[in-house]
């Protein structure tokens, strides 16, 4: 259940996340359209592939809020579409959503994702790609690894920048308040020398 949670709530999201998400989400699905035109003149792809590929690839825009949900999302239809039509492949999607889950969540929870896909990939590349898998099983791994890299990096520095931000708030406060009771230490002397002095 702790996975379902989301990160952040829509509600305090600024446009320009959105945007920026939006962006992000057809630009993968921009990168997955030349797949689609790999079998010649043949396969000519109708409507419907282009329909699988954006329900695929939709949910990319609320990545940072749900990142483990949508993650699972892109891998189950990823693996659905490829059993129907193994031209439909969105790659960048799961990419970008492995990214998100190393950037966001936990370090166990981003290994085992990436775990997750790796094994799909073992599993599905052989049965798939034609004699030289083997080029293809290393660079995707290749691919995987960056991604789970890039992503534990930027969230590890995120975490680290956010502690030194609350450390620098902390310190103000604590200047702050020792400011104040030097403040009320001085009032409290200047009165006692008052009282002794009308004494």
């Amino acid at each position: 259940m702790r996975l379902l949670r989301p990160v952040e709530y829509p509600a305090n999201r600024p446009a320009r996340r959105w945007v920026f998400d939006v962006l992000v989400t057809v630009l993968a699905a921009a990168l997955s359209l030349p797949n689609l035109y790999q079998g010649g003149a043949r396969h000519w792809p109708g409507a419907a592939p282009f329909v699988v590929l954006a329900l695929m690839v939709a949910p990319l825009v609320v990545r940072r809020i749900w990142p483990i949900p949508v993650f699972g999302w892109i891998l189950v239809t990823q693996i659905a579409a490829v059993s129907w039509d193994s031209h439909l492949i969105a790659g960048a999607a799961l990419v970008i959503a492995l990214y998100t889950v190393a950037r966001l969540q936990s370090r166990r929870d981003a290994l085992a994702c990436g775990g997750v896909l790796e094994l799909t990939v073992v599993t599905a590349l052989p049965l798939l790609a034609g004699a030289g898998w083997w080029h293809d099983l290393i660079f995707l791994s290749g691919l995987i690894a960056a991604a789970l890299g890039l992503g534990l990096y930027t969230g590890t520095r995120r975490a680290y920048l956010a502690e030194l931000r609350d450390r620098a708030d902390r310190l103000e406060r604590e200047r702050d308040q020792q400011a104040a009771l030097a403040v009320a230490a001085e009032r409290t002397r200047i009165a006692r020398e008052m009282h002794d002095i009308v004494a």
